[in-house]
């Protein structure tokens, strides 16, 4: 009997011993294949009981004339096959929402552009501001534009472009009229370089092209993070002239030396500190910036310019709180939206359930891509009648939630954000 209790601990300590190695290696396996694939992470965030089609109530006829405005959506890319490869979904739900609102959409395809001449930079990423101020000045009658790069998805057609720029207006507090609007993104505080409003002024115009042809100061292979970091500059350089030209030349230091986006983040910091609180700017075109230079109205010499400075003066709207953007990153809430979403960013497919940086899952559902033809023929896709185009937005019922579940969940994200933000800051302004 006593041998029989020390051959029974033998037998426990093997079965032990192989419950360790089993669980060891499933464990490693199950960390294998999500750190690769991320099966079990997408099954979940792809989760849905039934697809749900939401009646589309907004009407944009039911405007009235005064309140109707010429607004183009506008979207810029390096080569049209990427709208197909890259960006179908996305595209197809800009493409539904202006047939349905009747916005003419307008895709510039940079690579065969009549004016690629006139907009010579060599980065895309600047070449498309560009582009888009010449398309400005070419079209008079249109008096505003909605810029959004390729990746931008409309989740929500029952909102009417109109009724964003009314509440724009609203900010200014002596009225008048915005001449381009921005955003912070919401996850790192940067003021967004892929979607902006411009009204269809020579202000706006000089503005794109000053951008355009910002010198980026790197003295490392990451460029600056290109449009990103120069659209700090550019607020840094025309609006806030000369008396914080201190503090802003080690602004423009951390830029020069910033190696990744990490680096990148302490720059556009101290650009957003100098700035302060302020969300509305207004701008001389013919002011001297901090650096000596100005914006310069191209079509008039010194001395019209002169006689028109009074009329030319710009008003910059940059919009911090994210219950007044007309977009945000969707990947921040796993794509979840409230119905007072607009437009979701960051449907790339590469990026679609893979495990990288902006994994997203598709609100939407799709027995495949979209079809590559479905830009060729917008009468195919029914589009123009609100019964018909709401059948364009099959939704995952999952992925629609209460507003106010929205917004905590990105308040959360923006209270860490700024709690970052401040030991940041901290160490760059000592």
């Amino acid at each position: 009997m006593s041998g029989y209790v020390p051959h029974i601990l033998r037998h426990r300590k093997f079965f032990l011993f192989l419950l360790l190695l089993v669980s060891l290696t499933v464990f490693t396996l199950l960390w294998y294949e999500e750190t690769n694939n991320g099966s079990l992470i997408n099954w979940y965030g792809n989760f849905y009981r039934q697809i749900v089609y939401r009646q589309i109530y907004v009407r944009r006829s039911d405007l009235p004339d005064a309140l109707r405005l010429n607004i183009s959506v506008v979207v810029i890319v390096n080569d049209a096959d990427q709208l197909h490869r890259e960006y179908a979904i996305a595209h197809q739900t800009v493409v539904c929402y202006c047939i349905l609102h009747a916005y003419p959409l307008v895709v510039l395809d940079l690579s065969n552009w009549e004016h690629q001449a006139e907009c010579p930079q060599q980065d895309f990423m600047f070449r498309r501001h560009c582009a888009l101020a010449k398309w400005l000045s070419l079209n008079p009658s249109v008096q505003y534009a909605l810029f959004l790069d390729a990746d931008m998805g409309v989740i929500n057609p029952d909102h009417l472009l109109e009724h964003f720029l009314a509440k724009f207006d609203t900010e200014l507090p002596h009225g008048g009229t915005i001449d381009m609007v921005f955003y912070e993104r919401i996850f790192n505080g940067e003021i967004m370089a892929g979607s902006y409003w411009a009204r269809n002024t020579r202000f706006a115009i000089e503005m794109l092209h000053f951008w355009a042809n910002f010198t980026v100061p790197s003295r490392t292979p990451f460029r600056g993070g290109t449009d990103n970091g120069a659209i700090h500059a550019v607020f840094l350089d025309i609006i806030c002239g000369q008396q914080c030209s201190e503090l802003s030349a080690r602004c423009l230091d951390l830029w020069a030396n910033a190696r990744d986006f990490d680096e990148l983040r302490p720059y556009e910091l101290c650009v957003r500190a100098i700035l302060g609180a302020r969300q509305q700017f207004r701008v001389n075109i013919g002011t001297s910036s901090s650096s000596g230079s100005r914006l310069k109205l191209s079509l008039l010499d010194d001395q019209q310019q002169q006689k028109q400075q009074q009329f030319d003066t710009g008003q910059v709207l940059l919009l911090t709180d994210f219950r007044q953007y007309w977009s945000r990153d969707g990947w921040l809430t796993g794509n979840q939206w409230s119905s007072n979403d607009f437009i979701l960013h960051g449907w790339q497919n590469r990026r679609l359930d893979q495990p990288k940086f902006a994994r997203w899952h598709s609100p939407l559902v799709f027995a495949s891509t979209p079809s590559p033809n479905f830009g060729t023929n917008t009468a195919q896709l029914n589009c123009a009648d609100a019964k018909t185009a709401s059948f364009h937005w099959p939704y995952k019922e999952s992925f629609i939630v209460p507003a106010e579940e929205i917004d905590a969940k990105i308040g959360a994200i923006v209270r860490r954000r700024r709690q970052e933000d401040l030991k940041l800051l901290a160490q760059i302004l000592v």
